[in-house]
């Protein structure tokens, strides 16, 4: 319930800005932070008492949803702002695939690559987050020079 009013309250407030790649790597290197912060924070909640758990894990819950929010909308700015203008719709496509592909995969890995682990679980998924949002931007970087070397009306 909390994720849903956030994100019915905040989305087109943190969306505000994203137009162009730059702010689009800037969105996902700040989800990056958050969705890690949200690991940590789930990995330790079992670690203190109910009231402190429960306290911690909905501050958690606002870290996911800030994570979400932002990753998504840099996420679909980045798959428009790369793709070839004559070619968005494939590209889109794949975009798509890799979604779902997350839908499907995601709760396995999460139940038995994460939870299963406990706090080393966690800590790892975090680290993975960090080091996403570090590689962000220089992907980013490789994909608009390969773009660039690419003429225009050129099958690339």
């Amino acid at each position: 319930m909390v994720n849903t009013v956030l994100v019915l309250l905040l989305q087109m407030r943190l969306s505000r800005g994203a137009d162009t790649v730059d702010s689009a790597v800037r969105l996902m290197r700040r989800a990056a932070l958050c969705l890690a912060a949200f690991s940590l924070i789930v990995a330790f909640a079992g670690h203190v008492n109910a009231f402190w758990a429960s306290a911690v894990l909905l501050t958690g819950v606002v870290l996911l949803t800030f994570g979400e929010i932002l990753q998504v909308t840099g996420g679909w700015n980045l798959s428009y702002e790369l793709a070839p203008r004559d070619r968005q719709g494939e590209y889109l496509a794949v975009f798509s695939l890799g979604v779902a592909g997350m839908y499907l995969v995601g709760p396995v890995v999460i139940t038995v690559g994460i939870i299963e682990h406990g706090v080393a679980g966690w800590t790892v998924l975090a680290a993975v987050f960090v080091a996403v949002g570090l590689a962000i931007g220089p992907a980013v970087s490789a994909a608009r020079r390969q773009i660039d070397a690419v003429p225009a009306g050129g099958g690339g």
